[in-house]
């Protein structure tokens, strides 16, 4: 396979808690309920992060910001000016730009017409995709992987795999495609004929699928995974999969930082990542039982906002002992599928679409 080279290990994750703090003091800050641990939103006359108009001379609302907005740029070094109509051209070429190869990089999710409208699709974006320990995110992760190989052609996928090893992801994806089970080629049930032929496959998906594992890179380390993705931009990469994001612990650069706010930190990244990258992001996270809550973002364990980030939101729920998988659409920001599910036959190693059996 053609290497694809990534560049050394770097990051940038500055803090953007003044201009933060700025923006809540004048619009809608936030104080903190102690006893609850719940967010209150106060009205500025309650409570504002800014000083009084008296302090400033200010005598009306409109004073008042622009008031503020002179302070905080002598105190802080940042003011906000118009943008020249040539840099708002060519911002708005770029958009255009990147609009057209998110439309290249359209693909299916596991296979064409995954969703009963149909209109469920991998574009630009994060899509998250949940399910409770042992149940079948890495099968999923495999399926997903096999689709991307059946319906687009020349193209590579990354893979930041911090759960599996690079040989048990490539082997997994290989099964799928051959329609074998992973399950007896992992425990040497499989003939020997059937097994070098999933050994042959995936070899060949090596020049296809990239594995990113935690020998060559520190996939729980918040600067690594992101220098990651950035780079996949740069490289011509066509999809991305993590699997799965919580085990990000840590940042580098700000080692004070404990997991929950790390994993915010990639949140806020992943959100901008979405808006300025052409390249689908399929990020797969640990639920908790559906005993502790109901909705899908209260049993998403630590950073439960990253399901506001997300353009699209699965939810996978196997059913062992039917091989049935049910596959919930919780979120789609673009097309009709919200809120509907899929059920899947699982044979074989791979989803497979079983048509409803018509009542007699």
């Amino acid at each position: 396979m053609s290497e694809t080279t990534l560049p050394a290990r770097q990051g940038t994750c500055g803090s953007n808690s003044a201009v933060i703090a700025h923006i809540r003091g004048l619009y809608a800050p936030i104080t903190e309920d102690i006893r609850t641990g719940t967010a209150i939103i106060d009205t500025p006359a309650q409570f504002s992060l800014t000083p009084e108009p008296t302090e400033l001379g200010a005598t009306t609302p409109e004073d008042k910001v622009i008031a503020a907005n002179e302070e905080f740029a002598k105190t802080t070094g940042r003011a906000w000016s118009p943008p020249s109509a040539q840099s708002q051209l060519a911002n708005y070429e770029k958009a255009c730009e990147d609009r057209a190869l998110s439309e290249e990089n359209k693909q299916p999710f596991i296979y064409e017409g995954f969703s009963n409208a149909g209109d469920f699709f991998l574009s630009r974006g994060m899509t998250l995709v949940g399910a409770c320990p042992g149940s079948s995110k890495s099968t999923t992760a495999a399926n997903l992987l096999a689709g991307f190989i059946r319906y687009r052609p020349n193209t590579k996928a990354v893979v930041v795999s911090n759960e599996e090893s690079t040989d048990a992801v490539i082997h997994r994806t290989a099964c799928v495609l051959l329609e074998k089970s992973y399950m007896a080629f992992h425990k040497g049930e499989m003939s020997r004929r059937d097994a070098d032929s999933v050994r042959d496959t995936a070899r060949k998906l090596l020049s296809r699928v990239i594995i990113v594992a935690d020998k060559d890179w520190d996939t729980t380390c918040f600067e690594d995974v992101t220098t990651i993705l950035k780079s996949c931009v740069l490289h011509g990469i066509s999809m991305v999969v993590m699997d799965y994001y919580q085990t990000i612990c840590h940042s580098r650069l700000e080692p004070e930082l404990d997991h929950f706010k790390v994993l915010k930190l990639f949140g806020k990244f992943i959100r901008e990542y979405g808006k300025d990258s052409p390249i689908p992001v399929v990020v797969f996270c640990q639920l908790a039982p559906k005993s502790s809550a109901p909705e899908f973002q209260s049993r998403v364990q630590y950073d439960k906002t990253i399901y506001n980030d997300a353009f699209n939101v699965i939810e996978i729920e196997p059913d062992f002992e039917t091989k049935l998988t049910t596959f919930h659409i919780r979120k789609q920001r673009f097309g009709t599928s919200q809120g509907t599910q899929v059920v899947l036959k699982f044979e074989n190693g791979r989803y497979v679409h079983e048509p409803p059996t018509e009542s007699l």
